[in-house]
């Protein structure tokens, strides 16, 4: 298989997990996996949604409309991704989480590169459904942590959104002191 047939792979299941999310908000199919969804375990908001985000390369995808160069999967993508972190805390009721760590793990069935995938959807997804800070600077989300565990029979993934603290903030940057 050479790159151009990957690619092309690559893109049709771009397309094909758009299509089942849309399929999903229209009702026509049941959801994927019904342990999609939040819970608070402990003082932390643990969300597991039924699919892992698109690769970075999303943004290479382009197509020609009217003699003029479109690019929408992103705009596509992204709802997507919304959605379904949506769709996952529609039972939640907490407040927003604020400052916040927020620890992505990605259930693949293939071993990648988790630097590849689009995290940031995620996060914002985070914001816009009300789980964290109407803002990710640093200030609202100081820490962002991404995993990757290979699970072929369940991909998924899972989002860890506990407070950051002081005493957190003390145990997790040992270097701040070295510095100093």
């Amino acid at each position: 298989m050479n790159i151009k047939e990957l690619k092309e792979l690559r893109n049709n299941l771009l397309q094909d997990q758009i299509r089942i999310t849309e399929l999903i908000e229209e009702k026509r199919v049941e959801k994927l996996n019904e342990n999609m969804g939040c819970e608070m375990v402990g003082d932390v908001l643990k969300i597991t949604i039924n699919d892992y985000p698109p690769k970075i390369s999303v943004y290479e995808r382009n197509e020609i409309v009217d003699g003029r160069i479109v690019s929408d999967t992103y705009k596509k993508v992204r709802a997507r991704v919304y959605s379904l972190v949506g769709n996952a805390l529609k039972d939640y009721k907490g407040e927003r989480i604020d400052p916040a760590v927020v620890h992505i793990v990605y259930y693949v069935p293939v071993l990648c590169d988790v630097g590849n995938f689009v995290g940031k959807m995620m996060v914002n997804s985070l914001m816009y459904n009300g789980a964290i800070a109407k803002d990710d600077n640093l200030e609202h989300v100081p820490i962002e942590i991404s995993q990757m565990i290979i699970d072929k029979e369940n991909p998924r993934t899972e989002i860890y959104v506990l407070k950051y603290t002081e005493e957190l903030k003390q145990n997790l940057t040992p270097w701040d002191k070295q510095r100093k």
